[in-house]
């Protein structure tokens, strides 16, 4: 049976694509406390809350009103009740009502000390601004006169070290000029010393004569004289080892 073929699966390339970058939108700093932020909502809120209950309120009142009269002109079952209702929710809302104006005062309270701790900061803030800018102005104005300092020195110096230069090559040219005069010189001198030289030479030369030699004769270095007396002169003792010792009495007879 003849095998079916293989077939190769194709390589599928996957292509990478770079992530983008989401750029991050920074939280911009607000010089306002957030605890000032948070008193203020709170305030608004109750205060919100306030008005809407007196409008309730009014509204109560007037229905109680309503209710009073209706009573008073035919006191039904049904009258009796409305009015029973409007008192309640009148009680119910005046209840509120005084509750609601506590938070107020509280919460105004509180926004009364966000505030003033608010000033305070803002305050040590410009404070701490000035002091900063006061210290960036010194430093700016220390590294102007730095420059201006260093540039003075520097021109001072170099006028000071350009005169010196200026010296020290006016005295190696001085030197240098006295050397040459005195070789000139020396150059001039030369030739003279040398002919008078060549001169003592020939005039002093003895002719030869013939046979041996002449001795040379050297004379002794007499040795300087010294002051004072002279020195005594030394006897040297001469020993005899021949001389026999001499014998007491008559001396011998001589031999014939």
């Amino acid at each position: 049976m003849a095998q079916p073929k293989r077939t190769t699966a194709k390589k599928t390339t996957v292509k990478r694509t770079a992530k983008k970058k989401t750029a991050v939108a920074k939280k911009s700093v607000s010089s306002v406390p957030a605890s000032l932020t948070k008193a203020e909502t709170a305030f608004s809120k109750v205060s919100k809350e306030l008005e809407a209950l007196r409008k309730q309120s009014t509204a109560a009142a007037t229905k109680l009103e309503a209710a009073t009269a209706r009573v008073a002109k035919s006191p039904t079952v049904a009258s009796k009740k409305a009015l029973i209702k409007s008192r309640a929710d009148a009680r119910k809302l005046a209840t509120k009502l005084k509750a609601t104006r506590v938070k107020v005062g509280a919460a105004r309270t509180k926004l009364a000390e966000e505030k003033r701790s608010a000033r305070i900061l803002a305050k040590q803030a410009q404070e701490k601004a000035s002091n900063e800018a006061f210290v960036t102005k010194l430093a700016d104005k220390t590294e102007a006169d730095y420059a201006k300092a260093v540039a003075a020195f520097e021109l001072k110096w170099r006028k000071k070290r350009t005169r010196t230069d200026g010296d020290k090559l006016k005295s190696r040219a001085r030197k240098a000029a006295t050397a040459a005069k005195k070789s000139a010189a020396s150059k001039k001198k030369a030739p003279a010393k040398k002919a008078a030289v060549n001169k003592v030479s020939t005039s002093s030369a003895a002719p030869k004569k013939r046979g041996r030699p002449a001795k040379s004769v050297t004379s002794t270095s007499t040795a300087p004289k010294r002051r004072g007396r002279p020195a005594k002169a030394k006897v040297a003792s001469a020993v005899t080892t021949s001389a026999a010792p001499k014998r007491r009495g008559r001396p011998p007879k001589a031999k014939a």
